[in-house]
Parts: structure tokens; sequence; C-alpha cells
């Protein structure tokens, strides 16, 4: 499933520009643009943890590509399949979809003003409007089933903002003029430099001799201030205007919304309401991903400079992939640090803790998937959560955001205190509560002889994890 990451990102930079750029980026995208020090959930490559961050970008990558198709055609259908594919990236991961999301509305606001200014026909702005209805109502429809639970449910109301807020080191706010030095002292970031001096001038909007624009195979430009709707016909806008902008309010957005993340702590303390929507690292991911777009501009740029140069060169794709093999070759040693290297061992050693993966595999064998588990920290987290099964509460910064994390913890702390005293009676009326069924423990939680309770009976037990279940009856 990580592959499509990859995958999906050479098509969308091939759809907006050409092969030998979408080749160019891709291997910035898998080798060259991220820093070897950075976590690959923190910065858009390829890994193979299955991270909703790393393989949910593929969907970002192809709801742009749709969309990009559906403005080209100005068919509706192609705004229902934009629409239904940025529903499945909601249900798949919120940051993605709230910065697609942005790019289509504020793509649409600027037709709208673009149309407006031109004393557009109604029926032109009308179309329009009708293109957004139908991608955010196809959009709606399809997560449906996520926002039933936290508009419908839990009304938005977010009890818990502390997994929104959590902030990933490097770009703590004094920790960014670090993570900036480490960005200028990693060489691909001067090829992405290079790439967005091209991305901003003249000459990549119009094309070179390179072919730095895609040919749009007779698709029409949708309407933008530059043309008249009652002159010239649209063809005549230049290529590659559209991709420039959509590719414009995917920085702008991500930008945004990483700079409101920094705001937000301040409007909080002049009590305006302000909450995060999702930890700001995932607008930072998109800004990687981004950087790989300007790091194939800015090498095929060096590609474009050498050939001017007229040096021994066969042409642009000859020298694109020799500069390609010879930077793989310089930078292999350093790609070994990538984190997922470091996750192998770390894998095959939690392979290693058998008692924890038998009671796994108990818990999914022979529990529902309703049930409810007291479980300790690392417990809830690593074997219970893992095989889908509910627990009372788990560290904040995992937990539920549209819950009241503090009381539940309260309440699970008071559950293993009566639980060390023995009192069946407070034990069951606040278990009740929470609908628990089962007791998991690794013996570290100093609960000793926990069978001899009676109301409580031994299910499952594997070195230091053992499993309890609530027996049926009073006390």
């Amino acid at each position: 499933m990580n592959l499509l990451a990859p995958i999906t990102f050479y098509a969308l930079v091939a759809s907006f520009f050409n092969r030998r750029i979408a080749l160019a980026s891709a291997a910035g995208f898998l080798f060259f643009t991220g820093s070897p020090f950075f976590p690959s959930w923190a910065s858009a490559t390829y890994s193979p943890a299955l991270f909703p961050v790393i393989f949910v970008q593929s969907l970002f990558y192809i709801s742009l590509i749709a969309y990009r198709k559906a403005l080209y055609t100005r068919q509706r259908k192609w705004h229902v399949a934009a629409g239904i594919l940025l529903g499945l990236t909601f249900l798949g991961h919120t940051a993605p979809a709230v910065i697609l999301g942005g790019i289509v509305v504020l793509f649409t606001l600027k037709q709208l003003y673009s149309l407006r200014k031109q004393r557009a026909p109604s029926a032109e702005i009308l179309r329009v409007i009708a293109d957004l209805v139908s991608l955010l109502g196809a959009a709606l429809v399809i997560s449906a089933p996520y926002l039933y639970s936290i508009v419908g449910r839990y009304h938005l109301r977010i009890l818990n903002p502390l997994p929104n807020n959590w902030r990933w080191g490097p770009l703590d706010g004094a920790n960014v003029v670090g993570l900036i030095a480490a960005q200028l002292v990693w060489p691909p970031t001067y090829v992405a430099l290079i790439g967005f001096v091209r991305f901003l001038s003249s000459k990549w909007l119009y094309g070179s001799n390179l072919d730095f624009v895609r040919p749009n195979k007779g698709l029409t430009p949708p309407a933008h201030s530059e043309t008249s709707l009652d002159a010239a016909p649209q063809l005549e806008r230049p290529s590659g205007s559209t991709e420039k902008e959509l590719l414009s309010l995917w920085l702008m957005v991500c930008l945004l919304l990483l700079i409101y993340s920094y705001l937000q702590p301040s409007l909080e303390a002049l009590g305006i309401r302000a909450v995060n929507i999702t930890p700001s690292y995932h607008f930072f991911f998109y800004l990687e991903s981004f950087k790989s777009i300007l790091f194939g501009l800015g090498l095929m740029a060096v590609v474009e400079f050498l050939l001017k140069r007229r040096w021994k060169l066969r042409d642009e794709t000859t020298t694109l992939l020799a500069l390609i093999g010879i930077s793989l070759v310089i930078a292999y040693p350093i790609y070994l640090r990538r984190d997922f290297f470091r996750a192998r061992d770390e894998s095959l050693a939690a392979a290693e803790r058998t008692d924890e993966i038998k009671a796994f595999t108990w818990i999914q064998q022979n529990t529902l998937p309703t049930d409810v588990f007291l479980a300790t920290d690392t417990l809830g987290l690593f074997v219970v959560g893992q095989s889908g099964r509910k627990v009372v509460s788990i560290p904040p910064y995992f937990s539920n955001p549209y819950v009241n994390w503090e009381a539940r913890e309260e309440d699970r702390q008071t559950l293993f205190a009566l639980l060390k005293a023995g009192d069946a009676n407070g034990f069951i009326d606040l278990a009740t509560r929470y609908h628990v069924q089962y007791v998991i423990v690794d013996g570290t939680e100093g609960i000793a002889n926990l069978e001899m309770r009676n109301f409580l009976r031994r299910v499952f037990s594997s070195g230091g994890v053992i499993i309890y279940q609530l027996a049926s009856g009073e006390p």
C-alpha cells in the first residue's frame, strides 16, 4: 500500500509537467529531498511503516490529479470524482483532506472573482458554483460515516486538545532556527531553491525549449482573469498556469495552517476560541512533498544549463538519468540512516516480545470488538488497541480528542486502586459505567493474586501478561 505514494506522486508531477520532471521529482521524493535525520512520518517519502500519514498521501496526489482534470474538462463527473477522492482522503487522514479542501475552495473563489471582474454571464458563475457544490457534496457523502461520529455524536466539541496540540520537536518555536539550518546544510535543498526560482519565473509559465510544461492535449483551461469570456478562445491562455496556481495554493495553504498552529496558543490566551485540527507536523509533511516537486524542477534546470554549455551530453533524458545515478551513489550511505532502517531492528526486537503477541492473538480470537479492557498504558496501546478492542483510557496524545481524557484517566487509576484494595463493590460499580469486561496486567502494576478475587477469573496467562475476565453475578 505504501508503494502507492511514490507511484501516485510521480503521476501527479507527470500530469502537471512532464515525465522527465516527474522522474526527477520522484527521485527527490524517494532519496534526496527529506533530511535523513527526519522521521518518515514527518517528511513525505516512501516508508514501509504502515502509518496513515504515509499511505494516505497517495489519495492526496490522486485527488489533485482528478481536480486538475475536472478544471480542464469542465465535466461534472470529474468534479464528483474529485469529491469522492476528497471524501476518501478525509476518511483516511484529516490533514491532507483539509489541505485539499483549502485548495479547492480558494481556487473556486479566485475563479468567481475573475468571472465577476470580467462581467461574465450568470450561467457561467452558477456553473462554477455548481461544480464546487457537486465536489463538496460527493466528499460529504463519502465521509458521512466519520462525520456522523464527530458531528452527530460529539458535535465537534474537542474535550482533549493535547493530541492536536502535540508539536514535533524540530517544529517547536525554540527549534525553528535549527530546523531551517538543518535544511540549509542538506545539499538537495539548494536544488529545490533553484526549482523555486524556476517555479516563480515567467519562463516556467510559458514553457521552454525543454518542454518544461506538459501539453494539455486539447483540454480547455478554466476561466481566469487573464482572458475575456467574450473575446479570444480560452485555449490562448498559457499552458501550465492552472497547474502553477494549484501548486501555489498547495504551498500557501500548508504555510497558513502551519502559521496558525503557532498563533493558536496566543489566540487562546486572548480568549479567542481556537483549536488545532491536527498536529502541525502534518502540514510540514506536505511542504516536504512540495519541496520534492521543486527539487524536480531544479534538477531539470541544471540539466538545461548543462545542455546549453554544449558539453558532450546526448539529450536531457540521458543527462537527467546520469545526474540521478551519480547523486544516488553519493547519497546512498546517508540514505541508510533513514528511520525505517532503524525501525526494522526495532520491529525484530518487538517480535521477541512473545508474551504480548500471544495476548494479542488471544484477544482477537476470544473477544468481541465491542469489549472493553482495563489496561495499562503499554498494554492498552500495543496489545489491546492493536487488536481493535476498547480501553478505559490510554495516554492523552493517543486518546480521542472528543472524549474527556482527564475524567477517564482518573477513573482508570481509581479502578486499579480499587483492585489493589480488593474493593469488589466499588470496582464493579465504576467498571460497569465503562462496560469493562476484562482486565489485562503485565506483572508490574503491584497487583497480585487477582484470581483470588471472586469477581475475577483468569482467562489468559503468558509470562508476565495476564488477562482476567469479570465473573458474572454479584461479588
